[in-house]
């Protein structure tokens, strides 16, 4: 919450790069599991805050969600 208060209030230009991490194996241990869960709900929450999405797959930008501008 503090992450996505934070984006939105920035005057900046913000550039954030994080990782996808629920394209792959599903993993062994319930941290792992965890983790992957975490992290794929705190990027669809400051995906939903960010003015443009941008996922790269094999080098290649793929635009989810174009800039409204």
């Amino acid at each position: 919450d503090a992450l996505c208060a934070a984006v939105q209030r920035c005057p900046a230009e913000l550039l954030l790069v994080t990782n996808e991490v629920g394209d792959g194996v599903v993993p062994e241990t319930a941290m792992g599991r965890a983790f992957r869960d975490l992290q794929g709900w705190a990027n669809q929450r400051l995906a939903a805050v960010c003015d443009e999405v941008v996922l790269c797959v094999c080098g290649q930008p793929l635009t989810v969600k174009p800039c409204a501008r």
